[in-house]
This record gives C-alpha cells, structure tokens and sequence, in this order.
C-alpha cells in the first residue's frame, strides 16, 4: 500500500503511512525527502494497510496533527474488537500478509492496530480547507469505497486526487462493497455520491492507494463515471427485483452489468454486492 509526501510552503504533509511491516522503510525513503518541519498526517480510512505506521508517524514527529474522518475512532474500535476474528478470516485469503502484519505488532507496539488518536476530525458536511500561502490542499470526506470513514487529499492548482482507497486498488473495477474476509457492509449510495464529487473536482492524475497512480483527465473521469453508473444500475437492478418479488438468490444470479458499463470483478463481485445490498437493506 501507497504512502504519500505532499511538499508544502511550510513543511509537509503525509498521506497514508503503510502496512506495519512496510512503515519503517517507507519511513525512511520518505525522510530522505524531508528538510522540514511534519505538519500533518492525513489517514484516508482506517484499515491498517493505510494507517498502521501511523504512531510510529506520530511518535517521530509529536506535532504533526493527525486528520482522519469523524467515523475513524468508531471503525477503528470495531477493527480492534474483533481483530482476532478478522485476522482469522483474513488470512484465508492473505496468510503471508496477515502473518507479517501479526508480527509486526508482537515486535512494536507501534505498529500495533489501534490506539490512532486524531486531532482533527472531518465531518461528512464541512471538508477541511488547510492554507499555506498561497498553496491550498483540501482533505475531503469521500465515504463508501471501503467504509465509512473515507477521506481523499485534493491539490486543486495540480488536479491530484489522492484518493485512497475510492477507487480499488485496479481501476477501474467494480469496487468490493463486500469484503469477503468479514466486515461492515459499504453502502452503495454514498459510494455513488462519493465518485460524483470526484468527477465534479475533474482530476489529471489520481493517486490511489495501491499501485501507479493513474494520469490521463478524459481517461480518469470516463473511468470514474464507469463505475459510478456501474454501481448505480446494480443498486437499482437490486431494488426493482426486491420490489418485483424475487428472492435473494435469484437476484445474485440475474444481476449483471449492463452493455457499456462492463467492468473487473476481480476485486469486488456484482453477485457479493447484490446480497450485501439485501442485507442492508432489508436485514438477513
């Protein structure tokens, strides 16, 4: 996972710090950069591949402030209550990673999950504007791509999004509104909102939270509006079944992407989704 260092007039700003096992040496690749002062440390969500060196982060550099959303603390808490559950399921499909990360903690309580504590907290209905003479980057609440504590980092004089993880990590692809490993479900009308508020931004570049960041202003806002739309007529192909009469199952199996808006789903699954939506809406 992507950590990020934004040069600012004053000082810098991080953006993500990494899975455990990767912080120190992302640490010390960022640092070759730095020659001034950490002002703030902006986490994109709570899960740990973007916020697990964030104390070590923090301990380093004492003033830098930590920005995080106003639903961090609550999504941070259930990921510490039940990480041995969440552990046990994620390593059915990650064992290397899990193993690494579960090593990580038992050597640094640093890099332990948990404990974050933000200095600030952005609400859903006020983004957060930081100034810096004349340099503006804004920290925009972004909910739905993988819960409900999304944030993305906006440069508007560069058009860069940094958009954690929004998009997925493949873009575009239909976006994992139910993780498999176990966890809340994502809702899918504030990911459609979230994707309009990024397209209205018009970025050239997104830097995303895992892999190349991607370049190209008509590629990028196709692609948003691709998975926007995608989602979109899942939700809504989703509802008309329900209010049809159609059970569960047969939902799952009759729900597909239509002509035009055809997207990966090898991140997350139409059929997942479907249920996921079910279940949101309805209840098991």
């Amino acid at each position: 996972s992507n950590a990020y260092l934004v040069q600012v007039p004053d000082g810098y700003v991080l953006i993500d710090s990494g899975l455990p096992h990767q912080a120190r040496a992302q640490m010390e690749l960022l640092e070759e950069r730095i020659d001034g002062p950490l002002l703030y440390i902006v986490l994109t969500h709570s899960h740990i591949d973007h916020a697990g060196g964030a104390k070590l982060w923090a301990k380093k550099y004492p003033d830098a402030k930590i920005v995080a959303h106003e639903a961090f603390p609550a999504m941070q808490e259930t990921l510490v209550e039940l990480a041995p559950y969440f552990s046990r399921r994620g390593a059915m499909a990650m064992p290397a990673l899990v193993a690494s990360t579960s090593g990580s903690a038992r050597s640094d309580p640093l890099l332990a999950q948990g404990g974050i504590e933000p200095d600030i907290l952005v609400d859903d209905d006020e983004p957060l504007s930081l100034s810096f003479g004349d340099f503006t980057l804004d920290v925009l609440p972004m909910p739905g791509g993988e819960g409900a504590d999304g944030l993305t980092v906006w440069l508007p004089e560069q058009a860069i999004l940094f958009t954690g993880d929004l998009t997925g990590p493949h873009f575009p692809a239909f976006p994992n509104l139910y993780s498999i490993r176990g966890e809340r479900y994502r809702e899918f009308l504030p990911y459609v909102r979230s994707l309009n508020a990024a397209l209205a931004l018009e970025p050239r570049v997104i830097a995303h939270g895992h892999f190349d960041v991607i370049r190209g202003k008509a590629y990028i806002r196709e692609a948003l509006a691709r998975q926007r739309d995608a989602v979109q007529s899942v939700h809504d192909q989703t509802v008309a079944g329900m209010n049809a009469g159609k059970g569960l199952t047969e939902l799952m199996q009759e729900v597909e992407l239509p002509t035009g808006l055809e997207l990966s789903e090898g991140y997350g699954r139409v059929s997942w989704s479907v249920r996921s939506l079910w279940e949101t809406y309805t209840g098991w």
